[in-house]
């Protein structure tokens, strides 16, 4: 529950407090799947916001708005929001030893379906400046409650912006402008099977990130705290990473063509120039897969495209260039089905081959 709700419910019943907040101990809530797999946060509070939440807890004494909790069949609670509360908690009593940290305000909630769950959990996250929610928040939410949960149906080729757009009007307690509800739907909607059936586009840098680290032959590992995303939950590229021969790399997410033409000239650049045994990776993956021709693979054509483009950054093709400002392209798997169906536990290269 977030300050504004609770504030909300007091006004409408003056006892509400007395009948519904229990004092409930910080020990016995079950949060490492909240955190792991927060149904309505892509990066999570990032650190100095969290620094700021704890400064104004510690201030004040107290947690001011209670947490909801939910509990499952073996009687234990599950968190269903007020994660960086309950953690705030903890760490406050592991500094002081000040036995109030060793208890939380909470609201025991229950709740219809997966959905409702999830629904509540990106709600109560909105109105709040120090854990808003972010566009990649909101836009993963609604992704997974179409693609997981079904609540427009399992059939994505009937669904249309039109139906997640009046989705989100419906469901959405904080009411939003039209063209801010239009632009999150044509941004759902890109990610929806119905472009093509075919094909997979990653929701979110978080997920980019996630799978590269799963299935990368470099043995490399991309950082994932909350400080390597920003705001709007998205990643601070490059990533510096080293691989299994001691060869450190910066790494960059490419989805455009245009990214290719223009913004990876810029940065290689100025990379390889202030370090000169740097090299540099491009994570390509292409966001518009919509197909023009009944026969055209939009993931081939980009791959293919985007690989010409960078050899043309090469001293072969380039006389202004002494050394190759990108020194190797690997794909994400996107291909689903059909005669050339991707592993999706594997990179690929501009070929379709995969990498290994």
């Amino acid at each position: 529950m977030n300050l504004q709700d609770y504030q909300r419910k007091r006004i409408e019943n003056p006892d509400w407090e007395m009948e519904n907040v229990i004092q409930f101990p910080v020990c016995d809530i079950m949060d490492a799947d909240h955190q792991k797999n927060n149904e309505a946060r892509v990066a999570g509070l990032n650190a100095i916001e969290y620094a700021k939440l704890k400064a104004n807890i510690s201030g004040l004494g107290y947690i001011e708005a209670p947490i909801g909790l939910t509990r499952d069949r073996n009687g234990k609670a599950r968190g269903n929001d007020g994660y960086h509360r309950v953690s705030i908690c903890r760490e406050l009593y592991e500094e002081t030893k000040d036995p109030k940290w060793l208890t939380i305000p909470a609201v025991m909630e229950t709740f219809n379906s997966q959905p409702e769950r999830k629904l509540n959990m990106l709600n109560a996250n909105l109105p709040i400046p120090q854990a808003i929610a972010t566009s990649d928040d909101l836009v993963a939410t609604y992704h997974s409650l179409i693609t997981e949960d079904f609540v427009l149906g399992s059939d994505y080729s009937e669904i249309t912006k039109k139906d997640i757009s009046n989705y989100i009007k419906d469901t959405l307690q904080n009411p939003m402008s039209y063209q801010a509800i239009a632009g999150y739907s044509k941004r759902i909607f890109r990610k929806l099977a119905n472009r093509s059936s075919k094909y997979y586009c990653p929701v979110n840098d978080k997920e980019i990130v996630e799978m590269f680290n799963d299935i990368n032959p470099f043995e490399m590992t991309l950082l994932m705290q909350l400080e390597d995303f920003d705001k709007d939950g998205k990643y601070n590229w490059p990533a510096k990473a080293t691989d299994s021969e001691g060869q450190e790399w910066a790494i960059y997410s490419g989805k455009q063509l245009t990214w290719f033409n223009q913004n990876i000239v810029h940065y290689a650049l100025n990379k390889k120039n202030n370090d000169k045994s740097l090299k540099i990776m491009v994570i390509g993956w292409n966001s518009n897969l919509s197909v023009s021709k009944k026969d055209e693979c939009p993931v081939a054509n980009f791959r293919k495209n985007s690989t010409n483009i960078a050899l043309g950054y090469c001293p072969e093709n380039n006389s202004l260039l002494n050394e190759s400002l990108i020194d190797k392209i690997v794909y994400l798997p996107q291909i689903t089905k059909g005669q050339n169906e991707e592993d999706m536990k594997h990179l690929y290269d501009y070929e379709g081959e995969i990498i290994g």
